[in-house]
């Protein structure tokens, strides 16, 4: 603590934070666009598969309804590929950008919770965590999730029953959810928070409301859209995944598991 107190003199770990996701940032594109130009084996296997024949089906003006995500990584994909002119690059920004929020956001999460020196320490940490570096350059899901994730809970956290800031982090939970359907817990967890906060029950419902309403508002379109193209608000294939790891044995691969 002393530590972290005669640093703080010296130091402005807000600008610092900054600066450390900026430059990660930087540095990060470099490499990727530089050296990372083929696909590899694994996640970006869904890049080539599924994202990339979603964005392109948006830009020519249909939404594709997938079973196992929500639209907006490939609604994003495709706006950023009108500029990239090339698909798999702008995955790989996506993703070297959302890496750099993540880190922006952990420092704020990190310092709410504990002090900013500790912050400062988790976030050059996390920035050299191998999976963290390969999941910051892979064309994917995963770090949009992530970013998403942090930055709803980043805001829930920011000031205590802020209207914008709650409002904020709804926004973001509904666009995680948009992004991959297990962000649907932020739904249940923050509103749940709100009960055991230290303010009048008026406060705590309010609070509440707009993190709900904040939520509904981004996710409502989508359930209605959903509906009018397969007949179900909540169109969600994931139990085929559920079913794949309680049931099978890990002898059968995954496609024969679900269609065989």
């Amino acid at each position: 603590m002393n530590v972290s107190m005669h640093f703080e003199k010296i130091i402005n770990y807000k600008h610092l934070s900054s600066f450390i996701s900026l430059f990660y940032f930087c540095l990060m594109l470099f490499i990727a666009l530089s050296y990372h130009t083929i696909g590899c084996y694994g996640v970006e296997t869904d890049f080539f598969w599924s994202y990339l024949p979603a964005a392109k089906s948006f830009l020519n003006g249909k939404i594709l309804v997938d079973g196992f995500r929500g639209p907006l990584y490939p609604i994003v994909l495709g706006i950023l590929s009108i500029i990239t002119k090339n698909y798999f690059a702008a995955g790989i920004i996506i993703s070297v950008f959302s890496a750099s929020l993540v880190l922006f956001f952990t420092f704020g999460i990190v310092e709410k919770l504990t002090n900013s020196f500790f912050a400062v320490l988790i976030i050059l940490f996390t920035a050299v965590n191998n999976h963290f570096v390969h999941y910051a350059y892979t064309a994917g899901t995963d770090m949009i999730f992530n970013a998403l994730l942090s930055g709803a809970v980043y805001f829930f956290l920011k000031k205590e029953l802020n209207s914008f800031n709650i409002a904020v982090s709804g926004v973001l939970s509904s666009l995680a959810l948009l992004t991959r359907y297990n962000g649907i817990f932020l739904l249940a967890i923050i509103p749940l928070i709100f009960l055991f906060k230290s303010f009048s029950y008026k406060s705590r419902i309010k609070a509440a409301a707009v993190f709900f309403i904040a939520f509904i508002i981004f996710q409502l379109p989508w359930s209605l859209y959903s509906y009018n193209e397969k007949g179900d608000f909540f169109y969600n294939k994931n139990y085929l995944n559920t079913a794949l790891e309680v049931y099978n044995s890990g002898t059968v691969d995954r496609e024969n598991f679900w269609f065989g």
